[in-house]
């Protein structure tokens, strides 16, 4: 990937997200609904125990992710943002400095290739999800392959909104209702190209770049167009259609269930469909089918009702018991 390429398309020194959502991390309210869930008495005992056990993972891959948002905000707010990006991503793998001494000479120029060297430690099988923050609320999902498969990566970009419409699958066999997989997988990215730090550097560039200098003709291309049409060919080697068609092919060859077509978001709670769809496809690919996707989905609910209901006690007016 070429990095004049990047500097042209972004401003070296981005300005705050043009765009920043009213509620930038819905996975808290998610992952505490999950660990009410999955406490005694939750109603998580009404599901397999392979189902509970690919929550709780999923539910620890969510908490990762929200602190890796809290990171990502804070980068955003002041100088410093690529290092402090950079270094969110490397703790959220888990390999953050265990000196807890805050450096006296810190450099002002951050250092992608170590968010790329410490992809190399991700465990085959592990998931690593990133919030992206641009435009609209995405999520990115990197999943190791497995062995003998570890030195291949799934990457997946959930995108709930109608902003995923031109690049995502669609089904419009019941009009005038028109779906879309919000879930884009990619399946059989080289790690090594992950590990590149000019992806990272195209990426966090990408998302500072402000829509408006597009529609002025300053940028030749918005965040999601970054993300979409030079981010994810880069990573597969091809263009985004035949990725997508090469990779749906692969999958079914392996005996992967095909991912579902869900209504797009248009009102202002995609960001948190985002973190929904994120948790169904994660489920998904862990084994759980589903009819116990559904259950799930269902019992999650409920709990959050029960927490509304819990909240509501400490407001005067009547309220009614579930049970």
């Amino acid at each position: 990937m070429s990095r004049s390429r990047c500097s042209r398309s972004a401003n070296p020194n981005p300005h705050p997200n043009p765009h920043p959502h009213p509620h930038p991390n819905p996975n808290q309210v998610l992952t505490l609904t999950l660990d009410r869930l999955l406490e005694a008495g939750g109603g998580g005992h009404d599901l397999s125990h392979a189902a509970r056990a690919a929550l709780n993972t999923a539910a620890e891959q969510l908490k990762d992710a929200r602190k890796l948002a809290h990171k990502l905000a804070n980068a955003r707010k002041g100088q410093g943002q690529e290092r402090a990006f950079f270094s969110a991503v490397r703790t959220s793998l888990g390999l953050a400095n265990p000196n807890p001494d805050p450096d006296p000479n810190p450099n002002p120029h951050p250092n992608p290739n170590q968010v790329s060297t410490s992809l190399a430690e991700l465990q085959p099988g592990a998931v690593l999800v990133i919030p992206w923050d641009g435009e609209c609320p995405v999520l990115l999902l990197i999943r190791r392959g497995a062995t003998p498969h570890h030195e291949s990566c799934t990457v997946t970009v959930v995108n709930p909104g109608v902003d995923g419409l031109p690049y995502h699958a669609s089904d419009g066999h019941a009009p005038p209702k028109l779906k879309l997989r919000s879930c884009l997988e990619l399946g059989g990215v080289p790690l090594a190209r992950l590990r590149d730090e000019a992806w990272w550097v195209a990426l966090w560039f990408g998302m500072g770049i402000n829509p408006t200098e597009v529609a002025k003709g300053q940028a030749k291309r918005g965040p999601l167009k970054v993300l979409y049409e030079v981010l994810l060919p880069f990573l597969t080697g091809d263009s985004l259609d035949r990725s997508i068609a090469t990779w749906e092919a692969a999958a079914a060859e392996q005996g992967l269930a095909p991912l579902p077509f869900r209504t797009p978001r248009r009102s202002g709670t995609a960001h948190y469909g985002a973190a929904r769809h994120a948790l169904r496809y994660l489920l998904l690919r862990a084994g759980v089918g589903e009819e116990e996707c559904r259950r799930a989905s269902l019992l999650l609910r409920l709990q959050m009702l029960r927490l509304a209901q819990h909240d509501l006690g400490f407001v005067n007016q009547p309220r009614m018991d579930l049970p």
